[in-house]
C-alpha cells in the first residue's frame, strides 16, 4: 500500500462486512431473552453505524442533502424501543424497529448505489458515489491525485507523468500506456478485418498487456488474449503455449507489441516475426500478424 493503489479495491471487503452486520444482529436480536443488554446493545449499534452514516454522508453535502440526519434520528427513535426488554406484547413494534432501523442504514448504500449507475465512468481509479473533494486536489475522499475517485469521461488522468490512460475512441482506441498507443497501430480498419477473419479462433487476436487488450475488447465486443497479464512483462502464455493455441486453432492473429519487457519475453515476439505472415490491410501494414499454418519450431 505504499506506492500506487486503487481504492476500488477494497471493494471486496463488502461482502464479509454484510455477512458479519447480519450475523451480528441476527445474533443480537436472539440473544435479547437471556441477557438483558443485548437489545440495548443492539439499538446502539443501530445508532453508532447511522452516525458513521451522517459523517460520510457530510463529505458531499449537496448530494441527497439532509439524508444523513434523518438516518440519526430515526435510530435515535427506535433505540429506546430496541432497548426494552423483549415481552410478546413488545415483539410486533420491536420487530418492527429493527426492520426499519436496517431499512434506513441502507439508504446512503442505496442513493450511493443510484448515483453509481447513472454515471459514466473511466480512467485509472473510479470509486462509487457522488464527487468528494480530497486533501490533495483529486476526489474521493483522500484519494490520490491520480484517478481520484469519481468519473474520467473522455480520457483518464495522467499517472506517473506519462499521457492519459482512458479516452479511447473508436476502433482503435487513443488511449496510452508507457507512450505506446493501447492495441498498437491496430486501427479500426485492421480491427475490422480481425473480426471478419476470426473464423472458429477462441480469440480475435493476442497483445501485449491487458490494457491494449481491454481497449480493443471494449471497441469490438470481441475477446481479446492479453500476453504477459496486466502490463505485458509476465510470462503467460509460454511461448510453448501459444504455439500450441495457434496449432489447434484457437488464436490466429498476434500483435507481439508489448508483450514482456521490450517486447521480447519468453521469444514469442521473436517467434511471431519469423514464423508468421505481416498483417496488411487496404494495402497498409499493421502490427500484428497472421499465425494460421505457422510453424512451431
Amino acid at each position: 500500500m505504499a506506492g500506487i493503489i486503487h481504492s476500488y479495491y477494497t471493494v471486496i471487503l463488502a461482502p464479509a462486512i454484510g455477512a458479519l452486520a447480519g450475523g451480528g444482529v441476527v445474533a443480537l436480536w436472539r440473544l435479547r431473552d437471556r441477557v438483558r443488554w443485548a437489545g440495548l446493545a443492539l439499538g446502539l449499534g443501530l445508532t453508532a453505524t447511522a452516525a458513521l452514516a451522517w459523517a460520510l454522508l457530510g463529505r458531499s453535502p449537496s448530494f441527497v442533502p439532509g439524508l444523513g440526519v434523518v438516518v440519526v434520528a430515526v435510530s435515535i427513535i427506535l433505540l429506546p424501543i430496541l432497548a426494552l426488554r423483549p415481552r410478546p406484547d413488545r415483539a410486533p413494534a420491536q420487530l418492527a424497529a429493527i426492520v426499519l432501523g436496517v431499512a434506513v442504514l441502507l439508504t446512503g448504500p442505496a442513493a450511493y448505489a443510484a448515483s453509481t449507475m447513472t454515471t459514466a465512468y473511466g480512467g485509472g481509479d473510479p470509486s462509487a458515489g457522488p464527487a468528494i473533494a480530497g486533501p490533495r486536489g483529486g476526489f474521493g475522499g483522500g484519494a490520490p491525485a491520480f484517478g481520484g475517485g469519481r468519473a474520467f469521461a473522455g480520457g483518464g488522468p495522467a499517472i506517473g507523468g506519462g499521457p492519459a490512460i482512458g479516452g479511447g475512441a473508436g476502433f482503435g482506441g487513443q488511449g496510452f500506456v508507457g507512450g505506446q498507443p493501447l492495441g498498437g497501430s491496430l486501427d479500426g480498419a485492421t480491427l475490422d478485418y480481425l473480426v471478419a477473419n476470426r473464423g472458429t479462433a477462441r480469440w480475435i487476436v493476442a497483445v501485449g498487456g491487458a490494457n491494449a487488450a481491454g481497449q480493443i475488447e471494449l471497441d469490438t465486443r470481441q475477446p481479446v488474449m492479453a500476453m504477459g497479464g496486466f502490463s505485458g512483462g509476465d510470462d503467460a502464455p509460454t511461448l510453448a503455449q501459444l504455439q500450441a493455441l495457434v496449432a489447434d486453432g484457437s488464436l490466429r492473429f498476434v500483435a507481439p507489441e508489448g508483450a514482456g519487457p521490450g517486447g521480447r519475453s519468453s521469444g514469442i515476439a521473436e517467434w511471431v516475426q519469423s514464423a508468421c505472415t505481416p498483417l496488411t490491410v487496404n494495402g497498409a501494414a499493421t502490427s500484428a500478424y497472421d499465425c494460421a499454418g505457422a510453424w512451431a519450431g
